[in-house]
């Protein structure tokens, strides 16, 4: 006999609350390498993919309903799998910063981020809650709306960890070559 919709629901929500929360307290040098190179330009790449297209996709679910009744179970789940890209970002970042330095706006921008990719799977779940499980227009809607926000934020943050962290990086060797070569 199959799981009722609702016990499939709470099942997601809870495993993939436990995979962010065990994520959350491994070990900082955990992320710090793969193979012999450091790990962070790595996983920031699955980070700047995955969580805005994520958030495109709750989105466009708020302009049509069905697909995020059809697809809120596996969302939650891709969701926290982008917190946990996020939280290897940032701890595989620290690890990197011990050797390379740390570019203290870079790091400050990715620690909102982690908030901010909680809080957006965390405004998925209830609103799922809310909107297919236990319908209440009103929480629903305020819900949906907070999700957008958070959506949008997520998107924009994104932007904003990932060219502060090339810009630490890139900029001034960028610069430096391209005066050497007398480039424009």
């Amino acid at each position: 006999m199959g799981l009722s919709s609702m016990r499939k629901f709470l099942i997601v929500t809870i495993v993939s609350t436990l995979i962010i929360i065990v994520t959350y307290f491994l070990p900082s040098g955990v992320w710090a390498e793969f193979g012999e190179l450091p790990a962070h330009p790595l996983i920031i790449h699955g980070v700047v993919v995955l969580l805005p297209l994520l958030a495109i996709l709750l989105l466009a679910g708020l302009f049509w309903k069905n697909l995020l009744k059809k697809l809120h179970l596996p969302l939650i789940g891709a969701l926290a799998l982008s917190v946990v890209g996020v939280l290897a970002a940032k701890s595989s970042g620290y690890s990197l910063s011990a050797v390379v330095g740390l570019p203290k706006s870079h790091a400050q921008w990715g620690n909102y981020l982690v908030l901010l990719a909680i809080a957006l799977v965390s405004s998925f779940v209830l609103f799922s809650y809310f909107s297919f499980y236990k319908k209440s227009k009103i929480a629903s809607s305020s819900l949906g709306v907070l999700m957008a926000f958070l959506a949008v934020c997520a998107i924009g943050m994104t932007y904003v960890v990932g060219h502060s962290g090339a810009e630490s990086v890139w900029k001034y060797k960028y610069n430096s070559v391209k005066d050497q070569q007398g480039l424009p």
